[in-house]
């Protein structure tokens, strides 16, 4: 809510962390403990297939773990759009045309929206504050 209502405000970029370091924190503690933990009828899981990631989620715990996965992806990708646009001096009507609809679509589709905001927001509606004034970067 922050990123979406008080984006320039100055503790938003230091609030915005708690939730994804919450997160990262309960994440690993996840994963540990799907390690550790396995039984015995456990199936090994294979971290670096396609296959050990299907099999991590047929078990409500492996899908929980990738759920959080994804809350802290959702979150520090919104945060480095949101910091980023303020940084580059996004006026308020393109955080509310653009930016908060980028952000949407980082929530709902996660790299869709880091995609959409890296190749046409931050190259084609935003230009840095230094080139803004004439300096070349």
């Amino acid at each position: 809510m922050l990123l979406v209502f008080l984006p320039k405000w100055k503790h938003t970029p230091t609030l915005s962390l708690i939730g994804p370091i919450l997160h990262a924190i309960l994440y690993t503690l996840g994963v540990i403990s799907t390690i550790v933990y396995a039984d015995e009828n456990s199936p090994e899981i294979d971290f670096s297939s396609l296959e050990g990631i299907v099999e991590l989620f047929k078990e409500p715990s492996g899908v929980f773990i990738g759920w959080i996965h994804y809350c802290v992806y959702d979150a520090l990708v919104g945060r480095f759009i949101t910091l980023d646009s303020v940084e580059r001096g996004a006026s308020t009507l393109v955080h509310v045309t653009v930016i908060i609809p980028t952000l949407f679509l980082s929530l709902m589709f996660g790299p869709m929206g880091w995609l959409l905001y890296i190749s046409i927001v931050r190259t084609f509606v935003l230009k840095k504050n230094d080139e803004k004034k004439g300096k070349v970067m």
